[in-house]
């Protein structure tokens, strides 16, 4: 779960938060990263770091709920 702090926003502390969260994955061998968030939360944020939608739900509530991923190297 990664959550900033409104205090935060706009300072690049989520978008470092990815980095790290992207250089372990590279660190460990994974191919890919995936996000989950809601319309009224970051898509558009992931969607500026390189994510690309992978699928959707609509709510019940009249939200929905995205899966994002990341390629972090071609597979083999």
């Amino acid at each position: 779960m990664l959550y900033i702090d409104e205090n935060y926003r706009g300072k690049d502390v989520g978008t470092e938060l990815v980095r790290k969260v992207e250089e372990f994955a590279r660190e460990n061998d994974c191919s890919l990263v995936r996000m989950n968030t809601y319309s009224f939360q970051a898509r558009g944020f992931y969607e500026k770091l390189g994510y690309s939608l992978w699928g959707g739900l609509d709510g019940d509530k009249g939200e929905s709920y995205y899966a994002l991923v990341k390629r972090l190297r071609k597979l083999k």
